[in-house]
């Protein structure tokens, strides 16, 4: 079984596992068929094999562009004249994910049945990026400011406070040392003072403090 390797595309940026290294198989196939079209791109500006002008990836843009247009027709060009950036995407999934939309003709009885592209996704407004996946917070590479601007800082936080009220009572309760409760406090600040509230502390980021 062959192991495909893992990257970006070189000409799409494309990223995914790549089964013409270091290009995608759309990248690939595109290149062949218009390998005596390379030049720079008229939208991107970039040095491609082109199709009428164009790259591969503005292709790809402009026909997403084009979705998402209402009313919108099959020919792309006007599109390509507007592309100033372009939608990064998986290797090899547009052609899964493709949404076909019918466009009627002129020249069509009446009565057919004509098929509404659907509403385009829209994110919900708000500030913050989309997480796309969950990573694990490096607390061994913690630099704390200068003391007295840090714990002044962290203890205007609800639950910073409640959790160091919490070590002092548990301390207290079972004797423990100044150095040990010094370090507990100190490893609860780094934990609590760089997320929010609702987040969970991973017990696997514990135990690099």
């Amino acid at each position: 079984m062959t192991t495909l390797k893992t990257g970006s595309c070189v000409d799409c940026h494309a990223w995914g596992p790549l089964r013409w290294f270091p290009r995608c198989a759309a990248c690939y196939a595109f290149n062949r068929k218009h390998h005596d079209c390379r030049g720079q791109c008229a939208a991107c500006g970039r040095l491609r094999h082109r199709l009428k002008g164009y790259c591969r990836m503005c292709w790809s843009e402009a026909s997403r562009r084009n979705r998402e247009r209402p009313g919108h027709g099959r020919s792309l060009l006007p599109v390509l004249e507007t592309i100033d950036s372009h939608q990064l995407f998986f290797a090899d999934m547009l052609q899964a994910l493709r949404i076909h939309y019918h466009c009627p003709r002129d020249s069509e009885p009446e009565g057919r049945r004509t098929v509404v592209p659907s509403t385009p996704f829209r994110p919900a407004e708000g500030a913050g990026q989309y997480s796309f996946f969950g990573t694990c917070r490096d607390l061994s590479k913690f630099e704390r400011p200068p003391h007295s601007q840090w714990a002044e800082d962290a203890m205007r936080e609800p639950h910073i406070r409640l959790a160091m009220r919490t070590a002092d009572r548990i301390a207290e309760s079972h004797g423990w040392s100044q150095r040990l409760t010094y370090d507990v406090r100190r490893g609860l600040m780094m934990a609590l003072a760089c997320r929010p509230p609702d987040e969970l502390v991973r017990y696997s980021e514990l135990g690099r403090v």
